[in-house]
């Protein structure tokens, strides 16, 4: 009796699992349908399906974890002018991506695309870069350390032409960080 019994409970058991199974199949489509149009919404808001760099409008900014002032603060920028690269957007809120590879959300308002600015090699170990008077001179016209802030006033695809306090020259597009390799920036 007892045999039967647990046999019976087992059946019941294992009917329970199949037809739980067979309806989270049945649901599982939709759930996928859900998030794949969430993210679609993310990736193809206002028509921006292609990654930029946008630079920071204050000197206190911070970085979430999600898209929202409720989202926990991941980290806090301290520094106007830094240039993120913009990966997705959500409606007001933008998910970015600085030179360390830190990635979070900002508030769209905290980022300006209207200011062109670049990190020198901040990647570099130690080091200085020349600075050229024209795109194809070699004559230098300073030496600046990485992770100095510049403004990038035209950019070749090879040479970005780029102002810093007073100097201004040209400089090799590859050791910016706030412009893309091959991208034409054309000034106003």
């Amino acid at each position: 009796m007892k045999s039967m019994l647990y046999t019976r409970f087992s059946f019941i058991k294992l009917a329970c699992v199949l037809i739980f199974g067979f309806l989270i199949l049945l649901i599982y489509p939709s759930i996928n349908t859900q998030n794949a149009n969430s993210f679609a919404h993310i990736s193809q808001d206002n028509n921006l399906n292609k990654l930029f760099f946008a630079t920071l409008k204050r000197n206190k900014s911070y970085l979430r974890q999600g898209a929202s002032r409720n989202h926990k603060v991941i980290l806090q920028y301290n520094k106007r002018h830094l240039p993120l690269e913009v990966i997705a957007r959500h409606k007001d809120w933008w998910r970015v991506r600085d030179f360390e590879g830190n990635v979070g959300w900002m508030y769209k308002h905290l980022l300006s695309i209207n200011q062109r600015m670049a990190l020198i090699n901040p990647w570099a170990k130690e080091g200085f870069h020349t600075v050229y008077e024209t795109q194809n001179s070699i004559k230098p016209v300073a030496l600046l350390e990485k992770k100095l802030l510049v403004n990038i006033v035209y950019c070749s695809g090879k040479k970005c032409r780029i102002e810093h306090s007073n100097v201004s020259g040209y400089i090799d597009q590859d050791t910016l960080w706030g412009v893309y390799p091959n991208e034409i920036i054309y000034s106003e």
